[in-house]
């Protein structure tokens, strides 16, 4: 609080903007992280501080109190996301024993951050737009070093036992790399929240031996080539290859090749289907209700594969005991993304009207909520499809727990998949929002029709999107697959 008061009183007499403010109390309060560590003998002593802290920016950027915290609630609340960061790492390392991982975490968003805003407004040239955001790839290599060296210089500082010079070097290398993928694929102001956690989890992964460094930076080279190889087949977007990079290299890097692999079949299967009938006229007036075309941008990457991701990372820290289920729910959850994947591609082509899978009425095709019995016969391929691939790779590249030539494995993930896929037309036909475009008559996943004139709403719930429908989904086929993989 002395730090917020302190820096809103020098920028008012000086008469500089109020980023100055909000900068300050950012580099400030994520340094505080070693006043908290020094000064306090527990950590949940450390942790009411920073919890207070969170309530103070969340009331000043409510009631704009200070004009600092205005430009923090145009950017999402960043400076509360912040500091509920520092409350999370705070509490989970210092339970853990691991203080030193706190502060290193920290230091992605305090230096990391303050050096990308830095260098990218003064030496910006080489712009980016990801997700409506531009920055720079001046400012993301800057927040890389800036991450890797402050990093570097804790866990050398605070844990020398732990981390030798050359340990250090590479661990901190890897965080940035990780700093910069994670901050322009955030919402805007969330960064302050993904930033941080994403790099714990990172750091704590190395520093216990789950996940090597190798198999990190193979898994991120890996996904790298893919991605670059899908943009330029004209299947991902830019932030598309974010997202990829992002779930495939975090999936090949705790999993291993058998969940790695699994979740290229997916992207390569549904990106094959998707030119499927492009030039037939029920799929091209079917394409006008969609909310997105055939390439795929950071949200749907991130929908369909950051579930997946999740529970890659959950394996790699799992007792074995727990891998059998873990792989099931992994597995199910990309065959329930693959079946409604399919089902749209495919059923989209069908002679007969879809019916909408809550009430039987007739639609038109592309409607959300609409199903076919080609679209359903397309589901059920799906998750077979990816059920058969889940066994053959875990038979090739071992899986903790699976048997190899399991069936059982085969019809859970079927079951997953294809219940999956089914919650994901009752989504569509009861929260999604769906909008109406007057001039064209007709329902649409868009705000703006292809037409160019804005849509109204028309059903649904507003913060429903497609991308959260799809998530549903995948949600819904990892727990099936969880129920089913545990038994």
């Amino acid at each position: 609080m002395v730090l917020l008061v302190g820096a809103e009183l020098v920028r008012r007499r000086a008469r500089w903007p109020p980023e100055f403010t909000r900068k300050l109390v950012h580099v400030g309060a994520g340094m505080w992280v070693f006043g908290a560590l020094a000064l306090f003998d527990h950590w949940w002593a450390a942790c009411i501080a920073t919890t207070a802290f969170v309530g103070i920016n969340w009331l000043s950027a409510r009631r704009s109190l200070i004009p600092a915290m205005d430009a923090a609630r145009a950017e999402g609340l960043g400076t509360v996301w912040f500091m509920v960061s520092f409350t999370v790492l705070l509490g989970w390392f210092g339970s853990a024993g691991r203080p030193h991982l706190a502060a290193a975490a920290m230091m992605a968003m305090t230096w990391g951050d303050a050096a990308a805003a830095l260098v990218g407004r003064r030496w910006g040239r080489h712009r980016y737009v990801i997700g409506g955001q531009t920055r720079s790839l001046e400012g993301s290599a800057a927040m890389a070093g800036a991450t890797g060296i402050s990093v570097a210089l804790v866990l050398g500082g605070l844990a020398p036992g732990l981390y030798s010079g050359g340990a250090a070097l590479v661990t901190a290398g890897l965080a940035g790399i990780a700093a910069a993928l994670l901050e322009p694929a955030a919402p805007r102001g969330q960064d302050n929240l993904s930033v941080p956690i994403g790099v714990g989890v990172l750091l704590w992964l190395l520093e216990t031996g789950h996940v090597t460094a190798g198999a990190l930076a193979a898994g991120l080279a890996l996904s790298l080539a893919v991605g670059l190889v899908a943009y330029a087949a004209g299947s991902l977007t830019a932030g598309g290859v974010l997202g990829a990079i992002l779930t495939g290299g975090t999936t090949l890097a705790c999993g291993g090749l058998a969940w790695g692999l699994l979740l290229i079949v997916f992207f390569v299967s549904s990106s094959a289907l998707s030119r499927v009938g492009t030039q037939t006229r029920r799929k091209r007036e079917a394409a006008r209700a969609f909310a997105k075309g055939g390439q795929r941008d950071l949200g749907q990457v991130l929908a369909n594969g950051g579930v997946p991701a999740v529970l890659a990372v959950l394996s790699a820290a799992a007792p074995a005991s727990w891998q059998p289920a873990l792989y099931t729910a992994f597995a199910a959850s990309l065959a329930a993304v693959t079946a409604d994947t399919w089902a749209t591609e495919l059923g989209v082509l069908s002679r007969a009207a879809p019916r909408l899978v809550t009430s039987g009425r007739v639609v038109a095709a592309g409607t959300s909520g609409g199903v076919s019995a080609l679209g359903l016969l397309a589901a059920a391929g799906g998750a077979l499809f990816i059920g058969g691939a889940a066994v053959l790779l875990a038979g090739i590249w071992p899986v903790r727990g699976v048997p190899a030539g399991s069936v059982g494995l085969i019809g859970s993930v079927f079951a997953g998949g294809l219940l999956g896929a089914l919650g994901d037309s009752v989504l569509g036909a009861t929260i999604q929002q769906v909008y109406w475009c007057p001039a064209c008559q007709t329902e649409t996943e868009r705000r703006i029709h292809d037409c160019g004139l804005p849509t109204l709403p028309r059903r649904g719930r507003a913060w429903a999107d497609n991308e959260v429908v799809n998530l549903g989904c995948a949600l819904a086929g990892a727990l099936v697959g969880l129920l089913l993989g545990g038994r």
